[in-house]
């Protein structure tokens, strides 16, 4: 580089040769921290959704709900209690038939179990088992009051 500089100043030309190596540097390198630094921002609450203006909405069928087996505990007795489909039981083998049924006419919905206040563990096992029997697809937890043992 510095041979060209003295060869022109003895040529007596006045071109001068700029080298752009540092600036191209500092450009990639501003390039990359503001790739690096970039966050993207959504749009929310904005989506076009075109609706068809000749035709309503079709009937509507009955709307299915999931099947909620609640768990209560007396530290007293120390036994639980089961509440599903608006009926209580004292037993758990008894929610076996409830439960098949409930498989047999929704198999694609969750079967929820919920236990309230202080329930030991062994119960919601129980519970889980006898989905387990009826050969539930989906079973859920809801965690609602729920304080397990």
């Amino acid at each position: 580089m510095g041979e060209k500089r003295k060869a022109a100043k003895r040529a007596g030309s006045t071109e001068m040769a700029i080298d752009f190596t540092p600036i191209i540097d500092c450009g990639f390198n501003l390039l990359i921290f503001f790739m690096c630094t970039l966050q993207f921002s959504t749009l929310e609450g904005q989506f076009s959704g075109e609706l068809p203006k000749d035709q309503g909405p079709g009937p509507v069928g009955p709307r299915l709900e999931r099947l909620r087996i609640e768990i209560e505990y007396d530290s007293a007795t120390d036994r639980a209690f089961f509440r599903a489909a608006s009926r209580r039981f004292d037993d758990v083998a008894l929610l076996l038939p409830v439960v098949r049924n409930f498989v047999g006419r929704s198999p694609d919905l969750p079967v929820e179990i919920s236990p309230l206040g202080d329930v030991p563990y062994r119960f919601v096992v129980e519970v889980l088992d006898v989905c387990g029997q009826a050969e539930a697809p989906q079973v859920q937890f809801s965690q609602v009051g729920a304080c397990v043992r």
